[in-house]
């Protein structure tokens, strides 16, 4: 009798140690919990109405792909002005980005170093548009030079 006894009271020792040991993961597993809840909380973006008139971005972001080895300057024509978007390498590829505030056209005038000046069609561009331009082997022969 003595030795169930001391059965008993051994198997209900392993199970306050069981519940010993589970109650410190669910105290962790609810801190951790509450503490991804207030970083999601804190970090949040503040969500804008539509039709607020301030969610466009208010510019034009023009990707070029320079596929001929001279190196290449290009300006973008619009807004009555010419600007200097930048150089791109021969054989390399570049990114500009330029302001641009409403709907207007927009032509690209391509010089390549020692080479042809082109300038694109006018093509109708309004903010947040992104503009791709391949610059081909052979500009002179691109259809989309004028």
């Amino acid at each position: 009798m003595l030795e169930s006894n001391q059965t008993s009271r051994r198997s209900s020792a392993r199970w306050v140690r069981r519940r010993q040991i589970c109650l410190p993961r669910i105290g962790v597993g609810a801190l951790f919990g509450a503490v991804l809840l207030l970083t999601s909380c804190l970090t949040a973006p503040t969500q804008r109405s539509p039709f607020s008139g301030g969610g466009a971005r208010e510019e034009i972001r023009i990707e070029v792909l320079n596929l001929n080895f001279n190196d290449a300057t290009l300006w973008a024509i619009g807004d009555g002005r010419r600007r200097r978007l930048g150089v791109v390498i021969g054989k390399q590829d570049a990114t500009f980005t330029i302001p641009w505030r409403i709907t207007q056209t927009l032509a690209i005038e391509i010089d390549l170093l020692a080479g042809v000046r082109c300038t694109t069609r006018e093509l109708t561009t309004s903010p947040g548009d992104i503009i791709e331009v391949q610059i081909d082997l052979e500009l002179r022969r691109s259809e989309f030079c004028r």
